[in-house]
Formats: structure tokens, sequence, C-alpha cells
């Protein structure tokens, strides 16, 4: 199962991190139903729904009719992110109240950083997987028939009697090849794609059947140490990776089976191996899939040059956004850790303008140890780098999550200007800052981000003008869409002419008319 809080939108994506574990069950003998909270009904509507305590999603009178109309042993819970935690619990306090006999598990990258926590304090679950679940699962299937211990079992934490057991951790997998594919049977993938088109929770390019998207993740793990990122404590430091023919064979069961025609790849570093990302777009140059793909999780830049550019325009890019965190190399160096040098990063963005792939960056502000000069240089570099390279970039405030260098150096120093609740950590990311230094407090960078706001929208007006007077091409697509577009939906036109403007010449060369 797997359950969201309030969120300031409605969206919705595929439940992967379930998807392998029950496929994984499946291929073992096991029996498996998906509960996804995040699928709202038939009849949801924004404005009636808005009621319930979720904000998207089923109810949790939803959630108990249909845990009351299937029988099970053992229920899995999902809780990825701190801030989807409220409702994990409540989720199961109703399984353990209904079924008081089942054993309930719990798993994700928070439940990985807070588990002793967990089960300290939450008698509704019995079991906490840290790290990936394939085969830990599995192992406490195992122990909960008899055939193996509980401390056996590596990479879990449970309670015996009064006592809190963290066991060993668990190697991460190896052979990332030998897990079969998620089990995508279990939800309906056709009201998935019907609910795509009007909640997807990611940025798309969008053309005739842009809806029927999927996330796709073809490697785990990062080897680097950005002082914010929390991805290694679920996924370790090494880098794991499925082979491109083990991808391919993904891609086309997604194609074939489901009319999959846009792939989200969302690995936390897809190109840490140039030469792997290279086959796997020359294995759909060679398949020669007419799909649109992106990288909404980012990428590194220094990890391309200009004939792998070349090859992203060609197999259906429809954006690639860099991890750039910061315009200052001493803050990249010192504070983030970053380990990338600027001119790599913009010797990379111009590569790609030059390829004619669109490009979009991640900036984060408020760091300790940076200063105030410092983040207006971050803020000025996001600009340049729209002017000189049309690389959009977003910036965001550094937000302390648990288990982090981040985290860490803000309850030494004390710098959190609010607890640690689940709450406060989803505004946070909404722009509501949550540490203070010397240097600067929440409200000198909401300040920032108001001035990159504004001087950003100034920029997109007169990119739009360059652009439709630039090229025939687009100037025509404007003219067209003003009468076959309604009015309330111009502002798409608009957005997709600065933002996809590369996307959207490659469809009309490939004799694609593109979609408003």
């Amino acid at each position: 199962m797997r359950f969201l809080p309030s969120r300031t939108w409605d969206m919705i994506d595929l439940p992967l991190g379930l998807l392998y574990i029950a496929t994984n069950l499946e291929k073992h003998g096991y029996d498996v139903i998906l509960i996804d909270g995040v699928m709202p009904p038939e009849d949801y509507s924004p404005a009636e729904w808005k009621r319930y305590e979720n904000y998207f999603g089923v109810t949790f009178e939803e959630m108990e009719r249909r845990i009351s109309t299937v029988d099970f042993d053992v229920a899995c819970i999902s809780a990825q992110y701190t801030v989807q935690f409220p409702n994990a619990v409540k989720t199961g306090e109703l399984i353990k109240r209904m079924k008081p006999d089942c054993k309930v598990i719990i798993g994700g990258a928070h439940v990985t950083v807070q588990h002793r926590e967990i089960i300290s304090n939450y008698k509704c679950f019995d079991v906490c997987i840290r790290g990936e679940g394939e085969y830990a699962v599995l192992d406490v299937m195992d122990a909960l028939k008899g055939q193996k211990r509980f401390d056996e079992i590596g990479g879990i934490t449970f309670r015996a009697n009064n006592d809190i057991i963290s066991t060993t951790q668990r190697e991460p997998i190896k052979n990332l090849d030998e897990l079969p594919f998620p089990a995508y049977h279990l939800i309906d993938m056709e009201r998935y794609f019907a609910l795509n088109k009007r909640f997807a929770s990611r940025t798309a390019y969008t053309f005739p059947g842009w809806e029927r998207g999927v996330s796709l993740i073809t490697s785990r793990g990062c080897p680097y140490r950005c002082n914010f990122c929390s991805i290694y404590l679920h996924m370790g430091r090494k880098w794991r990776y499925h082979s491109p023919e083990y991808v391919l064979n993904h891609m086309e069961l997604l194609i074939e089976r489901y009319g999959v025609k846009y792939f989200h790849l969302e690995d936390d570093n897809l190109t840490v191996s140039p030469e792997r990302f290279e086959r796997i777009l020359s294995g759909i140059i060679k398949k020669g899939w007419k799909i649109r793909w992106d990288t909404p999780n980012g990428v590194r830049a220094d990890t391309f040059n200009f004939e792998l550019l070349k090859k992203c325009r060609k197999t259906g890019c429809t954006f690639l956004i860099f991890g750039i965190e910061s315009g200052v190399q001493r803050v990249l160096n010192e504070v983030i850790c970053k380990n990338i040098r600027i001119e790599e990063i913009e010797k990379t963005a111009e590569l790609a303008k030059k390829a004619s792939v669109n490009t979009r960056a991640f900036y984060v502000i408020g760091n300790p140890g940076e200063t105030k000069e410092e983040i207006k240089m971050t803020v000025s570099h996001a600009l340049k780098m729209i002017r000189k390279f049309d690389c959009f970039g977003g910036i965001a405030m550094a937000v302390p999550l648990f288990g982090t260098r981040l985290f860490d150096d803000c309850i030494k120093n004390g710098y959190l200007v609010k607890e640690m609740t689940p709450e406060n950590i989803a505004e946070g990311y909404s722009h509501n800052g949550m540490i203070k230094t010397g240097e600067f407090n929440p409200e000198f960078l909401k300040e920032m981000l108001k001035l990159a706001d504004k001087k950003t929208t100034a920029l997109l007006k007169r990119i739009f003008l360059r652009r439709i007077f630039s090229d025939v091409r687009l100037l025509f697509y404007c003219i067209k869409s003003t009468f076959t577009t309604p009015p309330l939906k111009w502002g798409e036109v608009y957005y997709k002419v600065i933002f996809f403007h590369h996307a959207l010449t490659w469809d009309m060369e490939y004799g694609r008319i593109a979609d408003r």
C-alpha cells in the first residue's frame, strides 16, 4: 500500500518500489494484491475532495473498504518520504484494527533513516525494512513461516519482547538484472494513463499520447557526497546498474504491452557511465522507436559530450536537467561537496544548445556556510544560464533531510528555525525555509527567490518573442494555436515555445504534429 499526505496540487505516479517488491514475491510463489492509495476513485473531483484529510488519492474510509474486501496475512506499506509518514502510520493502525494478527512491514527512504524511532513509537509496525526491499521482504516472509530467524536477516529492525533489534546492514543488490520487471499487471495501467493526463507528477512535453508515460529507473546508488542528499542512505554509495539489454527489454515490454510513448528516466545518476547510456540510446535508434524521454531527477553535466548530446536529440529527449546546485565554485567545493566545475557545466550547456537539446537546472540556496553574496551570485548564475544557454534553472531552499550532512550541521549548530516534523519539511519544499545562520534567514532567501522569479519572468517574455521571430515554424505554430486552442490554454503554448522549442521543432522535422 502507498499513501500520500496533503499536497499543494494533485499528481499521480506509479508505485515503482512496491511493483518491484510485488513481482519478486510473485516470482517466489506468493499471491500479491496492490492497493495504491494515490490512485483516486472514479468520481474524484478536486473541489469536492479537498474537504477530506488527504488532498489527493483515496480516503481512509475508502482504504478501509478496500482492505475489508481482501484476505491477507502480511501487509507491506511504502513510506518513501518523510512527508508521507503520518498517513503511513494511520494506514498501519487501520490494518491492525481490522486484522490484529496481520504482520505489517514498512519500508522506504524515511523508514531507512528513522527505523528505530518508528519501531519504538508505532506498535502498528512489526518490521522496518532498511534500504532495498526486494529480497529483504522475501527473507521476512521466510521468518514469519519459521524458516529462519529474524536476527539472521540483514537490513531490518524489529521488536522482540521489549527490545528493539536492528540487524547488520544488508548488502545492496549487486546484479540488478536478476530482478524481474515490475508487476504492472497489478494496477490498472489504462486508468493510470487517463489520470496522468489530468494529474501528471512530472513536467512533460505534450504531444498526442504523451499521457502514456511512465517512470523508469535504470540504476541505483550514488557515489557522490552532496551535503543535502539522502539517497545514499537508502540505496548506498556504490552505483549499480541494469545492463543496456535489460533496460531496452524493459522499455520494449512497456511499449508493446502498454503502448507507452514517454519515459521519465528517474535515476539519481543516469550517466555515471556515459558508455552504458550511449548503448541504451543506440538501442533505441536501432529499434526505431519514436518515443520521448526526459531526466526529471537531473544528470551530471560533466558526463556529456557533443556526440552523446546529439544522440539524446535523435532519440527523442525533451529535456535534460543538470544538477548545478550553486553558481559559486567555493560553495560547490567546500559546502555542498558536489565535485564538479562550473566551467564544465557551462561547456555542456553550450554543447546542448548547439545539439538542439532543451536543458534545465537545479539550484539550492540556503546551505550553512554560504554567504549572502554567494547566494546572490547563484541567482545571477541561474539567470546567466538562461540568457546564454537557454538552460532554465529552478532555485529551491535547502531542506535538511534526516540523516544528511546538512541535517547534522543544522542540529549541531542550532540552525533550524522549525521542528523537523513532516508538515514543516513539506513547507520547507514550498519556499518556507527552515534554516537560519549568521549570514541569512528564511526571509532573505524568500526575497532572493522573488527576485529570481521577477527577473526570469522578464527574460521569458523576451525569449518567446525571439523564438517566434527567428523561426517561422514556431511563429506559424503560435498563430495556428490561437485558432485551435481555447484561450485559457494559450499559456501552455507560450511556455511550450519557451521551454520545449527544440522538442517542438523535432516533431515538426519528423512530420509529427505537436499537440497543444
